[in-house]
């Protein structure tokens, strides 16, 4: 007969939950070891490239700027400080033991030390929003500022107009919805 059965059902959840944190990892290292091989890379931005010969899509990573889409109109980066970023990605991973935490930390290390070459290419050519004191809704005010100001600048005054009436009414939402 077993004693205590709750104490071993958490034993059993705890193991399942470590079992699925590291199986979270080991995916996330093998897809940035697979995708640091040249030849895999070159295929990669060529079926991007041709995704995006229409426009109108958003791409995503360091590289994005300055070598998959380099005569991209809008470029951005969001950065955030590193302790935030490693918050994020603890919480995104459901990540509550110290050597969990550990190796979010070494492993955005890791990641920043591989791509710091490619960050600082792309710091050259893009605009660059810190997220580290914004909600999601005020990051999407500034991409979307952003993105607005680049489309509507090429045309008459009054899309600007507009596009200023609604960062404004965007960022004042953004603001007294954080207020309550």
């Amino acid at each position: 007969m077993i004693g205590n059965s709750s104490y071993y059902l958490k034993e059993i959840e705890f193991y399942l939950q470590e079992k699925n944190l590291q199986e979270k990892f080991q995916i996330g290292q093998k897809a940035s070891k697979i995708s640091n091989i040249p030849e895999i890379q070159n295929i990669i931005n060529e079926i991007i490239q041709t995704i995006m010969k229409n426009g109108g899509y958003v791409v995503v990573g360091h590289d994005a700027k300055t070598k998959i889409l380099p005569s991209a109109r809008v470029k951005l980066i969001l950065e955030a400080d590193f302790e935030i970023r490693v918050y994020r990605k603890a919480k995104q991973l459901n990540a509550k033991e110290f050597e969990a935490i550990g190796k979010v930390f070494s492993d955005l290390l890791k990641c920043d030390v591989d791509s710091f070459d490619l960050v600082l290419e792309a710091k050259k050519v893009a605009t660059i929003i810190n997220t580290s004191d914004l909600s999601i809704e005020q990051v999407v005010a500034r991409i979307l500022s952003r993105v607005l100001w680049i489309r509507f600048s090429d045309h008459n005054m009054l899309h600007l107009i507009i596009f200023i009436l609604f960062v404004f009414v965007y960022t004042l939402r953004a603001h007294f919805s954080e207020s309550n």
